[in-house]
């Protein structure tokens, strides 16, 4: 099924539609994902880190479509609530920092200026790890 008028419909396209043309992006609230909004999203696709960008604002939304005219009404969407991001502008890593050994899905927590100057995502998440065990505090 389309998500967005003339793209076809697989999730990645909307993806990067969201994220590159509407500066939009949505995830799931809680069950796994945030239940608070982070103030920085990281964005990886093709084996690496691609940009992060700041949370300037968000909502909790149930019908993306009512906020994203480009998402078809007609789009088979849960009732369950998202968090709608409105995103600032792209911070490009200023070298490539790659996934590392990481699942392709998942999603991780990293301090953000180890995250821009890591060589890998994985190495960023587990130097955040080190240092939050050895702050006394919980990894997320």
């Amino acid at each position: 099924m389309d998500f967005i008028r003339g793209t076809p419909g697989r999730e990645r396209d909307l993806e990067l539609a969201l994220l590159t043309d509407i500066e939009r992006f949505m995830t799931a609230l809680g069950k796994g994902w945030p239940h608070t909004p982070p103030n920085y999203i990281g964005f990886r696709f093709d084996g690496r880190l691609q940009q992060v960008r700041h949370v300037d604002r968000y909502e909790v939304v149930t019908r993306p479509h009512d906020y994203i005219p480009e998402i078809i009404p007609q789009a088979d969407w849960t009732d369950e609530p998202h968090f709608l991001y409105t995103l600032g502008p792209p911070i490009v890593p200023a070298k490539p920092v790659l996934n590392g050994k990481i699942w392709p899905n998942a999603r991780l927590w990293c301090a953000l200026d180890l995250l821009l100057t890591c060589d890998t995502i994985s190495e960023a998440r587990d130097k955040t790890q080190e240092r939050m065990a050895s702050a006394g505090e919980a990894a997320a």
